[in-house]
């Protein structure tokens, strides 16, 4: 994987394919099969870029503003930092966001009519500022002809498809492929 910083330097070069890891997955356990990608992919002479959207979206979210309320919530946000501040922000936004799940209040990644319902309204996903502010202009920048979404676990389903249908309407000419273990299991 890719460091978060690195992805937005102007020295970025346009390439092939763009790989994207999707929110939520415990950032500390990078997945495999984007970087064999991107190996494979390499030997046969076609450019490719990884982006590690999930440790990306996940310090978008860890960097917003959150003041607490009182010295004895400050107490409790430092003791369990990173998953009680995500827990705290997402709840703003009517998910449940840790380092190793995600849930969107009304939405089940189990049902297809949610999937698809995530698609068509990106703007709801707790991620879609990332999406919009960062990772699309990214995507822009590197101007791929194919984009690939890799969905390991059920928990970064929903935020996939919330990406998906972002991706769809601002590259309607570019090539989106799904795949990783749950859409194989799928």
């Amino acid at each position: 994987m890719y460091p978060f910083k690195e992805l937005y330097t102007p020295t970025l070069s346009p390439v092939d394919v763009v790989l994207i890891y999707p929110p939520v997955s415990k950032p500390s356990e990078p997945p495999a099969g984007v970087a064999r990608l991107k190996g494979a992919l390499q030997a046969h002479g076609i450019s490719s870029r990884i982006i590690d959207a999930n440790l990306g979206g996940l310090e978008f979210l860890l960097s917003e503003s959150f003041e607490p309320q009182n010295a004895a919530e400050a107490v409790a946000l430092h003791r369990r930092y990173l998953n009680r501040r995500l827990i705290a922000v997402a709840r703003r936004k009517n998910a449940f966001i840790s380092l190793t799940d995600f849930a969107l209040t009304g939405l089940s990644p189990h049902k297809s009519d949610d999937l698809l319902a995530a698609a068509e309204k990106p703007q709801l996903s707790p991620f879609y500022d990332y999406y919009a502010a960062e990772l699309i202009p990214t995507i822009d920048h590197l101007a791929p002809k194919l984009i690939g979404v890799s969905i390991v676990y059920l928990s970064q389903a929903l935020p996939a498809f919330a990406l998906l249908g972002l991706l769809r309407r601002h590259f309607s000419g570019v090539k989106l492929v799904i795949g990783g273990g749950l859409v194989t299991s799928w």
